[in-house]
């Protein structure tokens, strides 16, 4: 993803914030459906954008680089040193948020393209080390009834389950070796 999606998220921004002042107070309104789906791809519903829009114009309390902030820790890729091994770090605010970008267009319809090149794919849940990173820790959430089948189905097929040695050591608030 890079950097350019920070440009096209301030723009987006930018371009909300005008719209919501020309009247379009609402995130089906706000946005078009280009703009849903780049959201999405990094993480962010057009809900999440429409909130900081208005808060921004009708509070005045929201900072921009604050934004930007809670959207950047969503992705980052690497090439393995295996040919052909990638390894993409995602992190979400939650479980659930987890499952709402499984569940979004963006992913389902690259998901499906993705399947006819992809040999192997391993979900590891990881865990932040405390005091040394500013993530959350790793917490199964069970959907709500609302979410749908196809967030129940990835909730069944990839349970946030933390590795049991990390989780006895945070349980016992004990920190890695």
């Amino acid at each position: 993803m890079g950097e350019d999606w920070k440009q096209r998220f301030r723009a987006l921004f930018n371009e909300g914030v005008e719209r919501h002042k020309a009247g379009r107070q609402s995130p089906d309104a706000m946005f078009e459906e280009a703009e849903i789906e780049f959201l999405e791809s990094i993480g962010c519903s057009s809900q999440e954008m429409f909130d900081f829009c208005d808060d921004y114009v009708c509070w005045d309390d929201v900072i921009y680089d604050h934004v930007e902030e809670l959207q950047a820790v969503r992705y980052e890729y690497w090439r393995g040193a295996k040919p052909s091994t990638y390894y993409t770090h995602a992190s979400f605010d939650d479980y659930l948020g987890f499952l709402e970008h499984q569940v979004s267009s963006h992913h389902e319809r690259l998901a499906a393209d993705l399947r006819d090149v992809i040999a192997d794919l391993r979900i590891e849940w990881v865990d932040p080390v405390g005091g040394a990173s500013t993530l959350t820790t790793t917490d199964h959430q069970e959907p709500p009834a609302t979410a749908g089948e196809l967030a129940t189905a990835y909730a069944e097929r990839m349970p946030a389950n933390p590795a049991p040695w990390w989780l006895a050591l945070r349980t016992a608030g004990g920190e890695a070796e």
